[in-house]
């Protein structure tokens, strides 16, 4: 399990930014919101002033930290970023001192290399050192959803990527198709 502690130590980032990310379809979307629902307890959801707990906006971070409110320059990227692919894997956990993460993996090289074209021509203040994409299912109290990693009712779904999202800090979203 990946340690939080560990991949922010040195880093300043706020993702109260704009972010670019992939909506997950809304089938599969209900399916990990109806399972957080029925398997993870209400007393072990993390909460801290309303900014944590369920994750009921299920998506795939692709950058977090963009600069910009408004989406004209990934616009004009996405015009050059074909359909690709992402396979769930296993549930897993971020680790941090106050809480884990309780998260699907998201395997993909394509979307490492969008990710990786994105960040380097979009302006950001990203500062983490690696990217790992993964898809949130809860946020919860420490060491309480272990039982969970390794899950896999969602492992080896394939789903296919037309569309990115661009979401400003001020709740603006656009969805751009790739080409």
């Amino acid at each position: 399990m990946l340690s939080l502690e560990k991949i922010f130590e040195k880093q300043d980032i706020d993702c109260s930014y704009s972010n670019i990310q992939i909506d997950m379809h809304d089938k599969f979307a209900q399916e990990v919101i109806d399972w957080s629902a029925s398997n993870i307890i209400d007393k072990i959801v993390y909460d801290k002033e309303g900014k944590y707990g369920r994750e009921d906006e299920i998506h795939c971070t692709i950058l977090c930290g963009i600069l910009d409110k408004d989406p004209e320059k990934i616009r004009k990227l996405s015009k050059f970023l074909k359909p690709f692919a992402i396979k769930i894997g296993t549930m897993s956990a971020f680790r941090s001192k106050e809480y884990d993460v309780l998260k699907l993996e998201v395997i993909s090289g394509e979307l490492h290399k969008i990710q990786r074209a994105i960040e380097s021509n979009i302006p950001n203040h990203n500062t983490y050192l690696d990217y790992y994409p993964h898809i949130t299912i809860s946020y919860v109290n420490k060491n309480s959803v272990d039982n969970f990693i390794g899950n896999n009712n969602f492992e080896g779904r394939i789903f296919k990527v037309n569309t990115i999202t661009f979401s400003s800090k001020d709740g603006f979203k656009e969805k751009l198709r790739l080409v």
